[in-house]
């Protein structure tokens, strides 16, 4: 934690950094403060009815769940500090597809399915790829169901990143590298992909095959991390 509070004073030419400056870095970079009830902000189409659903305990800032068109303009809006993170809906399901529920609670068996098993073996990640494979189903496209895993993880475990959203920052970092940083979190990293949006076919990478193993336990970590 402190090797990264030194950094930041260095790359902001802090050379002789104040106590306030120490603590305000140490707070905001990578700690998440007690625990505290939030709600999602369920903004439904035009003309419906607004909902404040109570999802659990966090400790990093609310999420806002926004409707396709409020998330298109939002996603693309850069602010000084957008105060939290922002996901667009799983949305209504596509033909054959399962409701919105129903796929959330299939995001839920996929991470409980990944949590309950605290060390990575291949019987453990055959049953989280099963899991995996319900969740598409139910989803019937990747976007629903990549939404609402995230959905669920924040629910119940907040953000790695809610430090970046403290107003002290503003003093401490550079106002262009800090929106950038904020509207990351907030929003995601955009895909730069321009290639075809279909599924290639792909073979593991020559590195990695004599090393299946080690590959699946570091997979396994990131997993259990969210």
């Amino acid at each position: 934690m402190w090797e990264v509070v030194k950094r930041l004073c260095t790359a902001r030419r802090l050379a002789h950094p104040s106590h306030d400056d120490l603590m305000a870095l140490k707070r905001c970079v990578g700690t998440f403060g007690g625990p505290a009830v939030y709600q999602v902000s369920l903004r439904k189409k035009a003309g419906a009815e607004t909902e404040s659903v109570r999802v659990g305990a966090s400790t990093g800032p609310g999420l806002t769940v926004l409707d396709d068109r409020e998330w298109h303009t939002a996603s693309r809006t850069v602010v000084d500090n957008p105060g939290g993170v922002f996901l667009p809906e799983v949305g209504p399901p596509p033909d054959g597809a399962a409701p919105e529920a129903s796929v959330m609670k299939s995001a839920e068996a996929y991470w409980r399915c990944v949590l309950n098993h605290k060390e990575a073996s291949v019987a453990a990640a055959l049953e989280a790829a099963d899991a995996g494979d319900a969740l598409l189903t139910a989803a019937g496209h990747y976007r629903r169901a990549v939404t609402a895993l995230r959905i669920w993880w924040h629910g119940e475990f907040g953000t790695h990143l809610n430090g970046v959203f403290d107003p002290l920052l503003d003093k401490l970092l550079d106002r262009p590298l800090l929106r950038y940083i904020r509207h990351q979190v907030a929003f995601g990293a955009r895909t730069r992909h321009e290639g075809p949006g279909v599924r290639l076919p792909a073979k593991p990478h020559p590195s990695a095959v004599g090393y299946a193993g080690e590959f699946l336990e570091k997979a396994w970590k990131d997993a259990r991390a969210g």
